[in-house]
């Protein structure tokens, strides 16, 4: 498995697993932690499950403190962010292709967190928990000895991850498997389809559109020099109109919300430790090192030398290059196979129902 960040449209930025080669599948897979990913959406139906640990998602206006047991299903096209993940926690991300639904359009409320949250004993829940650990375990394969985390080890984490595409390029070769992962698949999507919510989006112009716009210039501009009039030129809204947007979406100025974003990117250029501390300051769009030190101690609670000597060595970012041009550049995740479970986790948890290592 691969931290990859593929755009496929404006504002789409996600964790990936790159498989070209083979067919499209109804529902794929990604087992792993992710402790920060940047605000984005896409067409597909995200069922998110934690298995260890716990982290907060955003969907829309809504901030859902998610922890062991809990899942919920994110609808086509709402906006939603990973953050204040636990290192060494542990999520399926379950991607179901719209192509898959009978009904794309539908929207559904599966989740166990929230207004309308079932239970987490629910035997609905259960069973959703366990089609998930069943697929989760059928597409994440058993490694290699080579790529045990073990220090005796003498193999880069780039050499693991070209290990670990290798050995996925293997899955569901055989028919048995491939029909196995069908009938499951099928079984998620016949469950979730008793969750289909009465409710619909409004109809008529979405002001939602006006928001992921402004977003994706944010995050494609986070360079430059960014004023609250540009950004209503890019809504196509009044100035008052961009704060009220953003305090109802995000409970934050556009300011604030452009500051974490610039925060982030620096968090991820500052784990090449040749770069220096003013070149990572510039490069993010801040105007002065003193307004660098003073955001970035504001929001990380340290400041950036510190977070360096904190974070030496904890995650090796597999990017070559050294200047980074996207906010997907700075999500944060663990593949599975740098974490400290076994496959048999997906599978021995009695539907999920599970707190720690």
């Amino acid at each position: 498995m691969k931290k990859r960040a593929d755009r496929q449209e404006s504002g789409y930025y996600e964790i990936r697993r790159e498989n070209s080669e083979r067919e499209h599948l109804l529902v794929s897979i990604i087992t792993g932690n992710v402790i920060y990913n940047a605000l984005h959406w896409h067409d597909h139906l995200e069922m998110i499950y934690c298995i260890h640990g716990s982290f907060c998602l955003r969907v829309e206006e809504q901030v859902f403190h998610m922890g062991a047991g809990d899942f919920l299903l994110v609808n086509g096209r709402d906006s939603h962010e990973i953050f204040d993940g636990e290192k060494d926690g542990l999520q399926i991300i379950a991607s179901i292709s719209p192509e898959s639904l009978r009904n794309p359009g539908r929207r559904y409320l599966c989740q166990t967190v929230g207004t309308g949250a079932m239970d987490k004993a629910d035997e609905r829940a259960v069973h959703l928990r366990k089609l998930l650990g069943k697929l989760a375990y059928d597409m994440t394969p058993n490694l290699p000895g080579e790529m045990m985390m073990s220090p005796e080890k003498n193999m880069t984490m780039t050499d693991r991850r070209c290990l670990a595409e290798k050995v996925y390029e293997n899955l569901l070769d055989s028919d048995s498997d491939w029909y196995g992962y069908l009938a499951c698949c099928y079984q998620l999507l016949q469950v979730l389809s008793n969750f289909w919510n009465q409710e619909k989006k409004v109809a008529g112009r979405d002001k939602n559109e006006d928001f992921r716009r402004c977003i994706s210039y944010i995050h494609e501009h986070y360079q430059e020099e960014l004023g609250i009039e540009t950004l209503a030129r890019v809504m196509n809204v009044s100035e008052p109109g961009v704060y009220r947007m953003f305090q109802n979406k995000l409970s934050v100025t556009p300011t604030t919300y452009i500051h974490i974003i610039r925060i982030r990117m620096a968090c991820a250029l500052l784990n090449h430790p040749e770069r220096k501390v003013a070149d990572v300051a510039f490069e993010c769009g801040f105007s002065s090192l003193s307004n660098f030190y003073r955001t970035f101690e504001k929001h990380m609670k340290m400041s950036p030398r510190e977070y360096r000597k904190r974070t030496a060595d904890t995650f090796e970012l597999p990017f070559s290059e050294l200047s980074y041009q996207s906010i997907m550049d700075a999500n944060v995740f663990q593949n599975f196979f740098e974490l400290p479970y076994e496959r048999e986790v997906f599978l021995e948890l009695d539907g999920g129902m599970a707190g720690g290592v």
